[in-house]
Parts: C-alpha cells; sequence; structure tokens
C-alpha cells in the first residue's frame, strides 16, 4: 500500500478495516513507531503539510488521517474544474515528495469527484481503497470467507438459509454482520462445520437489528448517528420495550465492571453473569458487554441507569412525552455524561 491512500464508500465496517490496513502498512514500511494524527474537514494543506514534515527526536513517524477533506470535493457537487490552483500544484508536490517517510490517508464516508484535478493528480501516487455495500452474494463470499480465517466452513445448508434470509434485508450492515460472527464462534467449537442450525438464531428481525446498531453507536458515543433511529425505536409502540432493553444491557454492563474490579476469574465471571441474566447464556453476550463498556466509567453507567428509570416513569407520569426521547438519549451519550446529572 502506498504512502498515500483513499479509503472512500459507504460502508462503515470496510472503510475501518481500511484505515486500519493502511496504519498497519504503513508501520511494516517505515519500519518504526508510529504516530497518528487526525484532522477533520476544516483543516488546511498547510497544516496537514506541516504535521508531515515534523520531526520526532526518538525517531518515530508521523501519519496524518484526513477525515472528510473539504479539499476532495465529493459527487455531485455541480461542474467540475478543470484545473488545479497554484496552491493545490505546491500540496502535490509536497505530500508526494514526503510520502515516502511519512503517511497521509484521505478518509472520506461516502464518493468523490473522480473528474476533479486533485483527485486526478493524486491518483497515481495513492492507493484507493473503495467500500461500497455489498450485494447478497459478496456478503456469502465475505462470510465464507471470515468463518474460513476463524477455522470453520459454512455448509450449503446454511449458506442457503442466509441467502434467503438476506435477500429479504433493505441494507445490509457490515458491522452488525461480523458481531454476530464473531459471538457464534465463542459459541461454537473449534474447527465445527456452520450447519443451517448454527446461523438461524443469529439474525434476528429488523427492529432488533436496528436497536442492536443503535446500542452500538450509543454506547461508541457517536451522538450525532443515534439520531436517525430514535423516531422508528422510540416511538409510542416500542419505546416502553427498546428503553427496556437498553437499561437491562446497562445493569449488565454495571455487573461486568463490577466482577472486573474485584479480579474475578473469567469462568466464575461468565457464572455469576450468567445467573444475574436470568439463567440465560452469557457466552456469546459478553463479548459484546466487554465492547460496549470501552467508553464507560462504572460511575456513569450508574448514573446512566438512573436516567433511564426516570425516564421511563417520567413517560408515564405525564411529566415527559415521547418527543422528549430523542433529545434527551442524546445528551445522556455524550462522554462523561455522569459528571452533568
Amino acid at each position: 500500500m502506498n504512502g498515500i491512500c483513499f479509503v472512500l464508500g459507504q460502508e462503515e465496517y470496510l472503510l475501518e478495516q481500511g484505515k486500519k490496513s493502511f496504519l498497519q502498512a504503513c508501520s511494516t514500511r517505515l519500519k518504526a513507531e508510529i504516530r497518528v494524527h487526525t484532522y477533520g474537514a476544516a483543516a488546511t494543506m498547510q497544516e496537514v503539510v506541516e504535521m508531515l514534515e515534523s520531526t520526532d527526536l526518538f525517531g518515530g513517524k508521523d501519519i496524518v488521517i484526513w477525515q472528510q477533506p473539504s479539499v476532495i470535493r465529493g459527487k455531485h457537487k455541480g461542474a467540475s474544474r478543470k484545473k488545479l490552483t497554484s496552491q493545490e500544484e505546491w500540496f502535490i508536490d509536497k505530500v508526494t515528495s514526503l510520502a515516502e517517510t511519512s503517511g497521509l490517508l484521505f478518509y472520506i464516508e461516502g464518493t468523490v469527484d473522480e473528474k476533479d484535478p486533485l483527485f486526478k493528480a493524486l491518483l497515481p501516487f495513492a492507493s484507493v481503497v473503495r467500500c461500497n455495500p455489498l450485494e447478497v452474494s459478496d456478503i456469502l463470499t465475505f462470510i465464507q470467507q471470515y468463518l474460513q480465517q476463524q477455522g470453520h466452513r459454512l455448509l450449503p445448508a446454511g449458506r442457503t438459509y442466509l441467502q434467503a434470509l438476506f435477500s429479504t434485508w433493505e441494507t445490509l450492515p457490515l458491522r452488525y454482520i461480523v458481531s454476530e460472527l464473531e459471538r457464534l464462534c465463542l459459541i461454537i467449537e473449534p474447527h465445527q462445520d456452520i450447519r443451517k442450525e448454527d446461523v438461524d438464531h443469529l439474525f434476528v428481525d429488523n427492529m432488533d437489528k436496528k436497536l442492536f446498531t443503535f446500542m452500538d453507536y450509543f454506547f461508541a458515543q457517536q451522538q450525532e448517528k443515534i439520531q436517525p433511529f430514535c423516531a422508528s425505536l422510540f416511538n409510542s409502540k416500542q419505546y416502553i420495550k427498546n428503553l427496556g432493553t437498553l437499561g437491562r444491557t446497562v445493569r449488565l454492563m454495571i455487573a461486568y465492571k463490577e466482577l472486573q474490579a474485584m479480579r474475578m476469574g473469567e469462568k466464575q465471571l461468565l457464572e455469576i453473569m450468567q445467573e444475574i441474566n436470568m439463567g440465560r447464556p452469557m457466552r456469546g453476550e459478553l463479548w459484546h458487554i466487554k465492547q460496549k463498556g470501552k467508553n464507560w466509567s462504572i460511575a456513569s453507567l450508574r448514573a446512566l441507569s438512573l436516567f433511564l428509570f426516570h425516564l421511563q416513569f417520567d413517560i408515564r407520569q405525564g411529566v415527559l412525552s415521547i418527543d422528549d426521547i430523542e433529545p434527551l438519549l442524546c445528551s445522556a451519550c455524550k462522554p462523561n455524561y455522569h459528571s452533568i446529572l
């Protein structure tokens, strides 16, 4: 992979994998510790070049991730320009010469105008990783390859079942699919062949899929990404069930973190968590609990649990309305939320 790279597209999981691959390739290519610097859309070419030109007394190498760079035009933004500006020519000269000793990643959620002169001028010096949404056949190939890497084989009956299932979905969120495959691999025996019976409980209905994705973003504290889910998940018919599921997940996260703080062994921890979960198996779910809890302390989770209790109580008492759920949940997923209660 080159020292300059475009990772672009709409599939979030593939975008993140593309970024990881670029950073790993930079570490291998530069044979040094890398320092990663992230810039947003408002960054300037001058700022990026200055960072790439900086030196580290300890021999580390600087890598810049430029997210949604405003200098790269999006698709359908009007007629393409014909010529480079003088500043763009200077930028190209700088980054192409610096790419041998550093790294520059353009991380773009969406599509770009590939006729834009800046993109076209950088293209001969850059790798391009396209992360487009996958079709059903592509998803099935991905699943087979993923399971093979984990030492498993998807049998024909399992593939046929998944093909029929995915063909009914409006979207195919790879992040959700991978998380379910990870859970499956924790439950089954090593090198076990995957049958239809092993996968028919994995991918649940559309509403549960939405709730899973919502909680993933919520606990990752990505406030802007939870908003599109709120209207369908927390309407008059769904809010009681879904707020209850969210509250249950928070309580499991608290229990897990408290047991961890007691330095309890993994086996005993799993047994106790299963008791807390009313006897339901926890081995697969525990992985999700660990991932979701990374950004949360015990104190913040306790505050969140109390907040969810009062939210449901106040709606039932008429103090709050269903329309209040979205803004309150968006506020509650902010970092260090417990400090503002």
